[in-house]
């Protein structure tokens, strides 16, 4: 099966991040080539900013805007997995960027039926500096699975999220890795496919405050 026969959805949740989100945006959509199927579900959590010009300037009809009262992060990625019809999902907060390679590597392993799949990311660090993070053996909470649990370094097939539960809601920090424990103890469990690659595919921004 070929990587653009996978839907994959992106979802950005953002609040008041308009110059930043336009940098994430860019960095997704010019690889959409690499699987036309793309979709891109940006949710607006109550911005007081107008978040449209910017989904406007990009003139793509694959990218969207979704808006919901602030509710906090894990609210506004559940609420995206709710609008999609992907067979698979992926998450990116709106202060990061992804790399050339990012979309092509994780439509290939949607292509190959892998059912979580991660990669590597370097780390702009509050002092400046820059650190990197690579998927790794994670303990018995996590079903022992090799991966990385941050935003923009996996991808999940829908269904698993689901069934898992996806992100519980109301977590001021941490969300990831409370969902990467479900996650990775569900595949384990499922016999699911896990693969994942050193390769550093996403830029994140430590620095900048949360939102929540």
């Amino acid at each position: 099966m070929r990587p653009y026969d996978q839907k994959i959805a992106v979802i950005i949740p953002t609040l008041n991040r308009s110059e930043s989100l336009h940098e994430a945006l860019q960095s997704v959509t010019r690889q959409f080539e690499a699987n036309p199927a793309i979709e891109v579900i940006v949710i607006d959590d109550g911005s007081t900013e107008d978040l449209a010009p910017v989904i406007q300037s990009l003139a793509d009809g694959r990218v969207r805007l979704i808006r919901q009262n602030h509710g906090g992060v894990s609210r506004a990625r559940t609420r995206s997995v709710d609008e999609t019809e992907a067979e698979w999902v992926c998450f990116l907060d709106s202060d990061d960027v992804v790399r050339d390679g990012w979309l092509e590597t994780m439509s290939a392993a949607a292509s190959r039926g892998i059912d979580l799949f991660s990669c590597g990311a370097s780390l702009v660090t509050a002092a400046g500096g820059q650190t990197y993070a690579r998927p790794y053996e994670n303990g018995p909470s996590f079903g022992n699975v090799t991966a990385l649990f941050l935003a923009g370094t996996f991808i999940v097939r829908t269904s698993v999220l689901r069934q898992v539960g996806g992100y519980l809601d109301g977590l001021r920090y941490g969300e990831n890795t409370e969902l990467g424990m479900r996650l990775g103890a569900f595949c384990r469990e499922s016999k699911l496919k896990v693969a994942s690659t050193d390769d550093a595919l996403v830029h994140i921004n430590t620095r900048a405050g949360r939102y929540d």
